[in-house]
């Protein structure tokens, strides 16, 4: 008998093919469970190293052994008469069948059924809404269909340490998609209120006024990435796309720019007119500097008024320039850090504002169209008090780059210094149209209805930061500030004031309260708490409550202090309504003049 024959017989043929198909099917199954139980990824090459090593020795099993009634016994131990190799082979021949059914099955469920394990958080949430269960959050019927949120990518790495990862990818899938022209994005503040918190997914897209989500999973083994991407339709849960990415970190801009221009076509949204012809720009050829910019802006935006934190993220940022020194992007990330340190005060005025206009010079040689540079440019004349310059090159942002919502935040605040009150709540509408709730901007927005007396519009806006974030920072105290100066409920005025958590508004606030109450004494006591706990940091505020106590001189002596010490408070001198008994005092008109030439306005 021939040796293909004798093979044959001993039915080794089916046992390979037994033995490949049963492996397929756990590392399949394996797949699934590692990813759900947060498995290191290296555990499944593992798997599949012993399944290959394991082969060979299953074949010549299989050629020596032979199953009988009596057990497994050697092949030459068995009688030619007793052999029921036959009747073996057709049950390798059932098994067999029924493992490609099941494989069958798993090729149609991955590929038509997308995976759980994009966002364990939400896991329920698609069965839920096409449930129809939860009637309280259908998706609002002005919601345009091409909009979109991208939510926090979930880190699967079971390593911590990697979320900043997880995070960069879903912020750089979030700029690629704000290029394309008729797509609505959600902003990033907005986006990232629901990372780590289990919600459904259709109550998410109605608070984000969006129709379409977009979720995900990455894990990272050194120089390997896995990502998982699902875009969802919020109002059934159906699920748009789906696809699975394993690739290395080299390929990481490839595997964004594939899954931007996936969502695009599934959502029918046209590119914008870019001078480039992709949706990702390839700002580094650097796995490793990439790597550490993703690194040193996940470390600023979790604590960037901490200063150890500040000098590790400034130290990624340095490593990723000595990668790759035309990485523009890691000097926006160095630049940020220094504009940290000026804004909370950390370094000298003139050395911060030097250092700060330095870095935006170069940022602007090397890429002067570049959102970031202008946005540099911006923010180190501000720096300097230049608001005209600073509004300049905040519209050149906007106008090259209209997605870019922080250039619209900060347009804003530049109209509230320089006294335009009604121009910084149009900019603040629009940045709220894209990032719905972002609590800084549903601040700021409150305290411009509170500067321009529209106290109704104060509270629908407040009402909206406190429901979306409970204990919202100072959106309490800027409508009980328009309560107070319009007439209002000082009774409500003083509760608001009493759960706001910012100390130098909630004290000031009660400050004036309690003196338009006649309440002398509790008045002083809020100001005695304000200086023990603030000091002369708090000079703005002092003038603010003598200018409401009826003590012009007493006040113009603090705002005088306010503006010599560059207080930030001073920026409101323009527009305060807690100011107006001042307005007509000669002073406080040349106080103003002098802040209106230092600042170019």
């Amino acid at each position: 008998m021939s040796v293909f024959a004798e093979l044959k017989r001993r039915n080794v043929f089916k046992v390979a093919l037994l033995y490949i198909v049963a492996g397929w099917l756990t590392l399949q199954v394996a797949d699934v469970l590692f990813g759900q139980l947060g498995v290191p990824d290296w555990t499944f090459r593992f798997l599949f190293g012993m399944l290959v090593i394991c082969f060979p020795l299953v074949l010549l099993f299989s050629w020596i052994f032979e199953l009988t009634p009596e057990g497994i016994r050697r092949e030459s131990d068995v009688a030619d008469g007793a052999s029921i190799t036959l009747h073996t082979g057709q049950r390798i021949n059932k098994a067999i069948v029924v493992l490609l059914t099941l494989s069958i099955v798993t090729v149609v469920v991955d590929r038509f059924i997308p995976e759980d394990d994009a966002r364990p958080a939400t896991v329920s949430h698609a069965e839920a809404i096409a449930a129809g269960t939860d009637e309280e959050t259908e998706l609002p019927e002005q919601i345009i269909e091409k909009s979109i949120a991208v939510l926090p990518f979930v880190n699967m790495s079971g390593d911590p340490d990697n979320e900043y990862f997880s995070d960069g990818l879903t912020e750089e899938l979030l700029n690629a998609l704000t290029r394309l022209g008729e797509l609505k994005v959600a902003g990033r503040t907005s986006s990232f209120a629901f990372k780590g918190k289990e919600a459904d997914l259709r109550d998410i897209a109605s608070q984000l006024d969006v129709a379409n989500l977009l979720e995900g999973s990455v894990r990272k083994d050194g120089n390997r990435v896995r990502i998982t991407a699902q875009l969802v339709k919020a109002s059934d849960g159906f699920h748009l796309w789906s696809d699975t990415y394993d690739r290395e970190l080299d390929d990481i801009f490839e595997i964004q720019e594939e899954i931007a221009e996936m969502v695009a076509g599934a959502l029918r949204a046209t590119l914008l007119d870019l001078e480039e012809d992709t949706l990702v720009p390839q700002h580094t050829d650097d796995a490793e500097a990439y790597e550490a910019y993703l690194r040193g802006t996940f470390m600023l935006r979790r604590a960037p008024d901490d200063e150890d934190t500040r000098r590790r993220a400034e130290a990624e940022f340095l490593h990723a320039l000595n990668l790759d020194q035309g990485f523009t992007l890691a000097r926006w990330g160095l630049f940020k850090v220094l504009d940290a340190r000026f804004r909370n005060g950390a370094v000298d005025f003139q050395q911060g504002v030097e250092e700060l206009e330095e870095l935006a010079g170069v940022l602007m040689d090397e890429n002067p169209n570049l959102a970031e540079s202008l946005l540099a440019k911006g923010r180190a004349a501000s720096a300097r008090y230049r608001f005209s310059d600073a509004l300049d090159a905040y519209q050149a942002a906007v106008d090259t780059h209209p997605g870019n919502l922080d250039a619209l935040n900060w347009m804003g605040h530049m109209f509230m210094v320089s006294g335009q009150p009604e121009r910084a709540v149009e900019r603040y509408i629009e940045v709220l149209g894209k990032d719905p709730i972002a609590a800084p901007v549903l601040a700021a927005l409150t305290r411009a209805y509170f500067v321009i007396g529209q106290c109704d519009e104060a509270r629908r806006i407040q009402q909206r930061a406190v429901a979306a974030m409970p204990g919202a920072a100072r959106v309490n105290a800027w409508l009980a500030y328009c309560l107070l100066m319009n007439g209002g409920d000082r009774a409500e005025a003083i509760d608001l004031l009493s759960s706001e958590p910012v100390d130098h508004l909630r004290l000031t606030g009660l400050a004036v309260a309690h003196h338009l109450d006649g309440d002398s004494g509790r008045a002083r006591a809020a100001l005695g708490e304000l200086e023990e706990s603030i000091g002369e940091g708090a000079s703005y505020q002092f003038g603010q409550i003598h200018a409401q106590w009826g003590e012009p001189a007493t006040a113009i002596e603090w705002l005088q202090k306010a503006y010599d010490s560059r207080d930030p408070g001073i920026h409101g001198l323009l527009s305060d309504p807690l100011l107006k008994p001042l307005k007509l005092d000669p002073e406080f008109l040349r106080l103003q003049s002098q802040w209106k030439t230092r600042s170019g306005l």
